[in-house]
């Protein structure tokens, strides 16, 4: 009877911890699952801010070439009025780089706290 008992309870010993390894492995598969997810996402943020980027680019391109042409064309227009074409260039140039660097700084920002989170999850 004891024999039994023994016999019935390492069955039962063995099973539990092929439940548990079980259990551990399907935790760790779900746990993968979630950081691809976490990764697909950022890469999908990280390819639409470098669109941004590349848009931004563009429009500060298009603007910098009209200042070009203005500056070309106003011969006949006072100091006055070129000096605050240059001014405004300027300025229109300073505020696409500041927001050209926030938007740096908030990705940076966004890949620090998935990091995080992928750390927080291992």
């Amino acid at each position: 009877m004891e024999i039994a008992n023994t016999h019935d309870a390492s069955a039962a010993n063995a099973t539990e911890e092929k439940f548990l390894v079980m259990e551990k492995a399907n935790d760790e598969q779900q746990i993968a699952s979630e950081e691809e997810k976490v990764k697909q996402q950022v890469e999908q943020m990280v390819g639409k801010v470098d669109e941004l980027e590349q848009r931004i680019n563009k429009v500060a391109q298009f603007y910098s070439s009209i200042g070009k042409k203005k500056s070309n064309n106003t011969k006949g227009n006072s100091v006055k009025d070129r000096e605050r074409d240059k001014v405004t260039a300027n300025l229109k140039r300073q505020e696409a780089a500041q927001r050209e660097i926030a938007s740096e700084k908030r990705m940076q920002e966004l890949i620090r706290q998935f990091g995080t989170i992928l750390r927080q999850k291992q």
